[in-house]
């Protein structure tokens, strides 16, 4: 049996210089199944598991030795010393130093059998300690890859900081959105927007005291001079007073969810204007029309007519509110054709001189390049009003307006352009002011609705203005300063046509007439003014409650009828499928459709495109005029 059991089989270095002890202990060795190397100097830079040494060969070769055991570290070198018993000073002078046992001499074998046991043993535990200390440590560096990865590839902004809070560490999201690196040496809370910092200091020291982590939503200060808005958290790390700072830039984020706030704004507002426009025009239409006609039979001197001229106004204020809720929130009936907009400016530039007053200044410059756009012609006359009356406004002391037209190619497009809006060839509109003009927190807000810096204001006319562009394809850009003015910009798309001539308005045309009207109306009030104004120009009239009732009237009466005058929305079934049927009792009968509100209706319940409409409310001079027209039109 094996002296040396246990212990696995290994390689000894054999560096005897007394020939008769190398031979013996070489023999010995190999009888317990391990390797000898008994050669020269040289092979103590060669592979070997345990050194044997006498005290010439030690005193000969102790830095090589030094040097190897050095070499191999951590992992245990063992060097065993055979030395005789009386020989104190080499063993004081070596052991645990360059030897690490002593065997003496003569040797007893069950002695040297024992110490080179407990020294294999002890090397090979260091050679599998040292393998386990490589694995974790080729693991480890695995982790930090992998980590490391994670930081340079998320998208979050990744920042480590100092107990001061100054960056140690930022990952390449963060310098992208951000900028600053840690060699700067900048602190975290100088990126941060002042009217956040207090919040961000308090959350740090949080932190730092109970080592757990805090939420953050702060704006932050680009290097750019952008403002992202950032949101996340800051955390304790291993580290004594490090923390890690995890932030997501959210400000497209923001800007989506604002835009959705202001689209379920306007729902709500479309919502609550169409399901009062239908009743509410119907009443204007009716206090309109019956001022209208009494101020025809009352004279100059009568006491009454300033009290009816009053109401009057009254009933024309509240239509333009509803009309403007309408706008909106694009619930109006539009009807869209192509308009020369330098024309269009040329025929409001009287009233638009009386809107603004005597101490301001109109500047009107038009440009031939301008072209013509396809655009609702109420609807451009309201833009360009709606921003006229924002400049007069900006102007309590007077001051110069200047309205401008261009012809614009855009080759890319300009800075906040929207995505929605491709470059092209457009029409630009410009209205320029001297007046007070707005900081920046203002100019953020003036297209939110209901927002207004003035005392009597609705808060609606830009945002009317905005919506009214964004339908047409178009947007608007706005520039201003305070005390430096305010530029509004409109841009819309060009069309290559050119635009007809507009037009009379329909109180202008021809407004007496013969023809038989068939007068479909719910509305009791409304109907019987209708009818009161057709009969005193000549127009003989068949009045009709409802649906129903009107298709009686044109399957009995017995002589033609030359057009349907409507409500689009009636009880039983709407003004389009009503039509549908008098035209087939009645081949060639005109259509002209009385409304305010059509929105609400499915797709198949809505006039066709081209249709005749009458907005309501309408005035009787309006009401002539479009009938006479509608029965003039081939």
């Amino acid at each position: 049996m094996s002296e040396l059991s246990g212990a696995a089989a290994s390689q000894i270095l054999l560096l005897v210089d007394h020939p008769v002890n190398r031979r013996l202990l070489a023999e010995w060795i190999q009888a317990q199944s391990h390797a000898v190397i008994a050669g020269s100097d040289e092979d103590l830079s060669g592979p070997f598991d345990l050194c044997i040494m006498d005290g010439t060969a030690l005193d000969r070769l102790e830095q090589q030795v030094l040097a190897r055991k050095q070499a191999e570290a951590p992992v245990f070198l063992p060097v065993l010393l055979l030395v005789s018993r009386q020989d104190v000073n080499l063993v004081t002078r070596h052991l645990w130093r360059t030897v690490d046992e002593v065997v003496p001499t003569p040797i007893e074998r069950f002695e040297l059998a024992a110490r080179l046991a407990v020294l294999l043993r002890a090397r090979q535990y260091s050679v599998e300690l040292e393998a386990d200390r490589r694995r974790l440590a080729e693991t480890l560096q695995i982790i930090a890859c992998r980590y490391q990865s994670l930081f340079d590839r998320t998208a979050d902004l990744v920042a480590v900081m100092d107990s001061e809070g100054k960056l140690t560490y930022v990952n390449p999201s963060w310098l992208r959105t951000l900028g600053p690196a840690p060699a700067e040496g900048l602190a975290c809370e100088a990126m941060v927007d002042a009217g956040d910092r207090a919040a961000f200091r308090q959350a740090l020291a949080r932190v730092l005291d109970n080592r757990g982590a805090e939420s953050l939503r702060m704006r932050m200060l680009a290097r750019d001079g952008r403002s992202v808005i950032v949101e996340g958290t800051v955390s304790a790390t291993a580290e004594q007073g490090e923390l890690l700072c995890v932030l997501r830039d959210v400000t497209e984020k923001e800007r989506l969810e604002e835009q959705l706030r202001q689209a379920q704004k306007m729902e709500v507002i479309g919502r609550l204007a169409g399901g009062v426009a239908h009743d509410f025009n119907n009443l204007l239409t009716v206090i309109s029309g019956q001022c209208e006609l009494a101020l025809a039979l009352l004279s100059p001197e009568h006491p009454g007519r300033q009290c009816v001229a009053e109401i009057a106004a009254a009933a024309e204020k509240a239509a333009g509110i509803t009309g403007q809720l309408l706008a909106f929130s694009r619930r109006t009936v539009v009807q869209p054709r192509l308009l020369n907009l330098n024309e269009r400016i040329q025929r409001l530039e009287r009233i638009l001189r009386r809107v603004i007053g005597e101490d301001i200044a109109l500047e009107v410059v038009l440009d031939r390049a301008a072209g013509a756009v396809f655009a609702d012609p109420s609807q451009l006359d309201q833009v360009i009003i709606n921003l006229v009356i924002n400049s007069r406004d900006a102007m309590p002391q007077g001051g110069l307006l200047r309205i401008r037209t261009a012809g614009v190619e855009l080759a890319a497009a300009l800075e906040g352009w929207p995505d929605r809006v491709p470059p092209g060839r457009y029409a630009l509109l410009e209205v320029d002011d001297s007046g007070l003009g707005m900081d920046a927190a203002t100019l953020a807000r003036i297209f939110e609705p209901f927002f207004t810096t003035k005392a009597l204001g609705t808060g609606l006319g830009l945002a009317i203005v905005r919506e009214i562009v964004a339908g047409w394809g178009g947007w608007l850009r706005v520039e201003s300063a305070p005390n430096k003015g305010t530029r509004f910009a409109v841009y819309l798309p060009m069309r290559q046509a050119t635009a007809a001539p507009e037009e009379l308005p329909a109180g202008e045309r021809i407004r007496s007439g013969w023809e038989t009207i068939l007068l479909a109306e719910d509305d009791a009030s409304l109907r019987a003014l209708v009818r009161a104004v057709l009969e005193r120009c000549g127009y003989r009239v068949l009045e009709a409650a409802g649906p129903a009732h009107a298709v009686r009237l044109a399957e009995s009466y017995p002589e033609p009828i030359h057009l349907l005058l409507t409500d689009v929305i009636m009880p039983e079934i709407s003004g389009v499928r009503l039509a549908e049927r008098i035209r087939a009792l009645r081949a060639g009968i005109k259509v002209l459709y009385m409304t305010g509100y059509a929105a609400g209706l499915p797709r198949s319940e809505k006039p066709e495109p081209g249709s005749d409409y009458l907005p309501k409310p309408f005035t009787p001079q309006e009401l002539l005029g479009k009938v006479r027209s509608t029965l003039d039109r081939d």
